[in-house]
Parts: C-alpha cells; structure tokens; sequence
C-alpha cells in the first residue's frame, strides 16, 4: 500500500475470500473506497461472486462443493454464496431426525469412548460414540450413546473428586459400555494430563480392561474447524444423540458464538458461559473429539 503511490497509475488486483462485515479490510479500506468510489468512479472495479460463478468449476463439481453444507451456517454463506456475514445467535440446530428414542448396542460396528477433564470450573465428561450403517441412507454415522458429566464446582472440598478418582469413574464407564455393546471400544480417549493417564491405566488393570490403551487426543483441529464439523453433520443426520443423553442436547442446543472474541479477531468459537450447574458446555469437546476420530469414516 505505502510502495505503489510512487507510481502514476497503481492499481491493485485482489481476490476476497468474505468474512464477517467488520474484518479490517472492509472497515479500513474497501468501504472506504467504495464512499470514495461514488466521487471518483475509475477507482474501483467491485464484484460480488459466488461458487456458482467459478468458471473452474463444472455444475457437478459445485453440486459436490456444496453437497451436505447447512444452507444456515457462516461457512455456506461465506464459501458458497460469498458474502459477509457475522456468526449469531445459536451455533447448532438439532433438529427431530438427530434424536434417537430407541436402538439396539448391538447394531453398531464399532465405538470409541471419549474422556474431557476438568477438575475445577469446567466438567468432567465421559462419552460413548458408536459407528452404525444407516440402511436407508445408505451411509454411515456417528450415534451419542451413553454419557457421564461430574461437576466438582458446586461441591464442597472434601466432596470433589480428585483425577485418579476420575480415571476410576472412567474404568467403570467402559466397563459399563462393554456390557451394552458386548466388547470393549475400538479406542480409549481422553484430554488430560499424564497423571491421569498413568492412574486410568492402573484403574483399567484393576478392572481387567489391561489391554486396552488409552490415547490422548492426536487431533484437535481448530474449534471453528470443529464447529462448521458439527454443524453439517447435524444438518445431514450424520451425527444423532440418544434423548436420554440430556446433557449433550442441552450443551448442542445452548451453544452460542463468542460475540467479544469474534469482533477483536475474527474467530468463531464458542462463548464460554460457567454455572456451578453446568460447567461450561463441557460435552462440547468430547462430542468433538469423537467426530474427528471418525471423521474420515464418515466422509
């Protein structure tokens, strides 16, 4: 910007993947130049374009572009139709079809449990996520099955649990989805710290689950990554709860964007809200850990 006033005509050639309204570059410079532009009409050249105008991209490519994108999201109105939009409102639509009221352990092929610690605000949350062929869709997807949520904000010292008493709790969790599903899952997850990992799998030996491993969590992604993950999952019945599951709902229907951290810079994350009631929508995580374990499989 400051090297081409030097020159007797500059110009610049730019091609804008959108963001939301109030990214610097609107603010600072394209808005300005288009209030200038109604005074001096050779300064700019603007055109909107959207994935359909791509003249790389053959109907049936855009068709695959788009297929599975929740037309309501940042990420279709942004990528698909170009134009800038501020995340708002609730991140998630659960809608009938991604509730399960009834099933049976033994029709999935395979499942994982997920462990998120949190000792002090946040929660601890177990989760159970099996893997089922849908014979009508013709599709595989990713099914919320069994959880466990422990608070320790709410409860006096001497009541909290302690992480070798998590990874106890956590040994009988598997223990419990061995029984449901006849085996033990595919892959034991968790996000903590190392201590915890040695006291899980002390507890595990204790529990005669000693060859199983426990694994932290080898991908986070990024949380808009995981967002825009969770979001077209619901939106095409990839990704169901079982109703009895509350508190996964509950986090999925009570999420909302972090207003403040999107307008200083720019990302989309979850607005972390703490209750001595609720944590702060602690399934969020594990439910996310689940859908990048699979989300491979399901793609």
């Amino acid at each position: 910007m400051d090297r081409i006033v030097a020159s007797s005509d500059p110009f610049i050639f730019a091609s804008l993947n959108p963001r939301g309204p109030k990214h610097w570059f609107y603010t600072d410079y394209l808005d300005i130049w288009e209030k200038e532009n109604e005074q001096f009409s050779k300064w700019l050249n603007y055109i909107h374009l959207t994935m359909f105008d791509n003249p790389a991209m053959t109907p049936q490519a855009i068709e695959k572009a788009k297929a599975g994108k929740d037309p309501n999201s940042v990420f279709y109105k942004r990528n698909i139709l170009g134009l800038r939009v501020d995340p708002e409102g609730a991140i998630y639509t659960v809608a009938d079809y991604n509730i399960i009221k009834d099933f049976k352990f033994s029709d999935y092929q395979r499942y994982i449990t997920v462990a998120d610690l949190g000792e002090t605000k946040s929660g601890t949350v177990f989760l159970a996520a099996g893997i089922i062929f849908n014979e009508e869709e013709k599709r595989l997807e990713m099914h919320i099955l069994k959880e466990y949520q422990h608070l320790n904000a709410n409860l006096t010292e001497f009541q909290r649990k302690s992480g070798s008493q998590y990874a106890g709790d956590y040994a009988r969790f598997i223990l419990e989805c061995r029984e449901l599903f006849g085996r033990t899952p595919e892959r034991v997850l968790f996000d903590g710290s190392p201590d915890f990992k040695f006291d899980l799998k002390k507890e595990l030996i204790k529990n005669n689950l000693g060859n199983l491993s426990a694994w932290f969590i080898p991908d986070k992604s990024t949380e808009e990554d995981r967002i825009y993950l969770g979001q077209n999952w619901l939106y095409q019945g990839k990704l169901r709860i079982f109703n009895k599951c509350v508190m996964t709902l509950e986090d999925l229907r009570a999420s909302e964007i972090d207003q403040e951290l999107y307008e200083r810079r720019a990302k989309i994350v979850r607005l972390s809200v703490f209750s001595k009631e609720r944590g702060h929508s602690d399934a969020m995580d594990a439910l996310d850990y689940a859908m990048l374990h699979y989300k491979y499989l399901i793609k």
